[in-house]
């Protein structure tokens, strides 16, 4: 083949490979702006807040999940800088476990006991792996909460709205393949729930991109 051929079909493959990377480009940008940042549910001031989460029907596994989902909820929160003074989730459990009416107190109470200036309240509805099969399970991990915002010095529900009961937040889980059913495989599952569900509360509460495809599929 001719050099001045070869070099023309060259150049001409040099320009087409330049120009499918900028088609490229301009794909992910395209694509970048389709799918926009998610809005906050609802914007709370930087005040003191004690995070509490309720489980009047012990549906969580262990008094440490709750812990856990606090303590991840504040860290969430505080890492975004939308709530940067929580109070320890510590705190919550000696008032549960030293008063015995703790369950009947009104949430604003345990803001004033605690001595922060909002509740951020979490009923937790649903917590469970729902697993099929024997010996090697298919984990539908799934939880579920209603979340609420609480000024302590008035009582009044800042978040949501209209919804007395709360607001409604899932969380899910799926697994590309089976799992061998162990105690530690159900343990790490119910901790990535938890995980889940904290990443979901706090979510409600700032601007964040959506979540990627396949996310709900944990190696």
């Amino acid at each position: 083949m001719p050099r001045s051929i070869a070099g023309s079909l060259t150049l001409a493959l040099a320009a087409g490979l330049m120009s499918t990377a900028l088609a490229g480009c301009q794909i992910a940008g395209f694509i970048m702006e389709t799918f926009e940042k998610v809005p906050a549910a609802y914007e709370p001031e930087d005040r003191k807040t004690v995070v509490v989460i309720d489980d009047p029907n012990d549906i969580l596994p262990t008094a440490r999940t709750r812990g856990v989902i606090a303590q991840t909820i504040g860290r969430d929160l505080e890492t975004q800088e939308v709530i940067t003074d929580f109070v320890p989730p510590g705190d919550v459990d000696h008032l549960r476990l030293n008063n015995d009416e703790f369950d009947n107190w009104p949430i604003d109470r345990i803001g004033k006991e605690t001595d922060a200036e909002q509740v951020l309240y979490v009923l937790i509805e649903n917590f469970g792996l729902r697993g099929s099969g024997q010996g090697h399970q298919t984990y539908r991990p799934i939880a579920s909460a209603r979340v609420k915002l609480v000024d302590v010095t008035s009582g009044v529900r800042l978040f949501p709205g209209g919804n007395a009961s709360g607001h409604p937040v899932i969380a899910r889980m799926s697994y590309k393949q089976n799992a061998i059913d162990t105690e530690a495989t159900r343990v790490e599952i119910r901790q990535q729930l938890a995980a889940r569900l904290a990443d979901r509360i706090s979510k409600l509460f700032y601007e964040h991109p959506p979540d990627d495809v396949g996310e709900d599929f944990p190696d």
